[in-house]
C-alpha cells in the first residue's frame, strides 16, 4: 500500500498510520479516511504532507485513487497527536460553485409558451436573462450534482483503476462476475422489499418550442434490466398486490420524448433497485468496485445472486483487512 503526495510523492511514514479506509459508490464522492498517531511533540515534515489542499494518490495492488486532501483533525493526547485526515475524490471540487438553472431556453420563452398553452391573448413578456437569484450553488449534498444528475437518467459517475468511469447505471461495465465464497465472509445480509416498486411509470411532459404538443410516455415492467436474470421485482408485484402504475404531471424540466422516455425508465428502474439491497463484510478482496458483477457462492438461493455493487469500502487496521460490499438487483436470482 502506498499513500503519495502531489509530484513529489512524498510517501506518508507507516509507521504512523493507525488505520485506513476508502470508500468508493456510485451514488455519493469516494472519500478516504487515515488515522495517525504522531509523537508527542508531532512531526513538522509529517504535517506538512497532510495539510488541506494537497493531492494524493493512493494504491493498493490494482486499486487506485486519486483525490484531494480537504479536512484534518488533531487530538493532543498524552501518548501523542492523533490525526485524522479526510480525502475526497476531484469532483468535491464543484461543491459552492455556481451554475445557471436556465438551460436550452430563457425563463420569458417558458412563460411566453405557458401562457400560450393557456389562451392568454392578451399578454406582454419581456426578455429576462439568468441573473444571479436565477443561479443555486452547490451545497455539499449536490456533487452529488454530477452523480445526481446521472442518476436521473440511470447512469453512474464513478472512479475505477484511477480513471473516471461514466456509463449506465444497471450495467456491469464489462467481465465476469467477481465470485466470492461464503468461507472468506464474515457477515451476509439481503433484503427483499416490494413497498417501493411499481409496475409502470407514465410520464407527461411538453415541449416549449410546441407549447400546445403534449408528450407522454409510459415505462413497463419490460424496460427493466433484470440484473439477477430470476423474476422481475415489477412482475412480483403484479402477482402479489396488482398492478400499481406511478402517475408523474406534466414535468417542466423534460421537453423532448427522448428525456421523457429516458426519466420514465429511470423511475421504474431506481424504485425496482429497491427491491433487493444487501450487504457483506467479509476479508479484503481489492477486485470488487461499484457496478462489478457479485457473486456468493455456497450461499443458499436467493442470497447467492448476481448483484450490481453500488458501494465498496476497503479497512485496514492492525491486523484486519476488510471489505464491506453494498449490492442491489431489479429481480430475483435465478434458481
Amino acid at each position: 500500500m502506498e499513500i503519495s503526495y502531489d509530484s513529489k510523492t512524498r510517501a506518508l511514514s507507516p509507521r504512523y498510520v493507525q488505520s485506513l479506509q476508502y470508500r468508493l459508490s456510485i451514488d455519493e464522492l469516494d472519500s478516504i479516511e487515515v488515522r495517525l498517531t504522531l509523537p508527542a511533540d508531532g512531526d513538522v515534515a509529517e504535517t506538512k504532507k497532510l495539510l488541506p489542499g494537497t493531492e494524493f494518490k493512493l494504491e493498493i495492488d490494482d486499486l487506485k485513487f486519486e483525490g484531494d486532501i480537504v479536512n484534518l483533525q488533531f487530538h493532543q493526547t498524552v501518548s501523542g497527536i492523533e490525526v485524522t485526515v479526510y480525502g475526497l475524490e476531484t469532483l468535491h471540487r464543484l461543491r459552492h460553485q455556481r451554475l445557471s438553472e436556465i438551460k436550452e431556453q430563457t425563463l420569458d420563452k417558458v412563460v411566453d409558451s405557458l401562457l400560450t398553452a393557456a389562451t392568454v391573448k392578451d399578454k406582454k413578456v419581456g426578455k429576462v436573462k439568468p441573473t444571479a437569484a436565477e443561479q443555486v450553488a452547490l451545497d455539499d449534498d449536490s456533487v452529488k450534482l454530477l452523480k445526481r444528475l446521472c442518476v436521473e437518467r440511470n447512469f453512474a459517475l464513478y472512479w475505477s483503476k484511477g480513471k473516471l468511469e461514466y456509463g449506465p447505471r444497471n450495467v456491469s461495465p464489462g467481465g465476469a462476475a467477481v465470485k466470492v465464497d461464503s468461507s472468506t465472509l464474515t457477515s451476509v445480509e439481503l433484503e427483499l422489499d416490494l413497498s417501493e416498486v411499481v409496475t409502470s411509470v407514465t410520464l407527461h411532459g411538453r415541449d416549449y418550442r410546441k407549447a400546445k404538443e403534449d408528450l407522454k410516455f409510459n415505462a413497463s415492467g419490460s424496460k427493466l434490466k433484470k440484473i439477477s436474470k430470476g423474476t422481475p421485482a415489477t412482475t412480483l408485484r403484479m402477482q402479489g398486490f396488482g398492478k400499481l402504475e406511478r402517475e408523474i404531471p406534466w414535468n417542466l424540466g423534460l421537453s423532448t420524448a427522448s428525456a421523457l422516455e429516458e426519466a420514465a425508465v429511470a423511475e421504474l428502474q431506481a424504485r425496482a433497485e429497491k427491491f433487493a439491497r444487501g450487504r457483506c463484510v467479509g476479508e479484503m478482496n481489492v477486485s470488487l468496485h461499484p457496478l462489478c458483477l457479485l457473486e456468493l457462492e455456497n450461499l443458499a438461493w436467493p442470497l447467492t445472486g448476481p448483484f450490481l455493487v453500488s458501494s465498496v469500502s476497503h479497512r485496514v487496521e492492525g491486523n484486519t483487512h476488510e471489505t464491506t460490499v453494498e449490492f442491489f438487483s431489479d429481480s430475483l436470482p435465478k434458481e
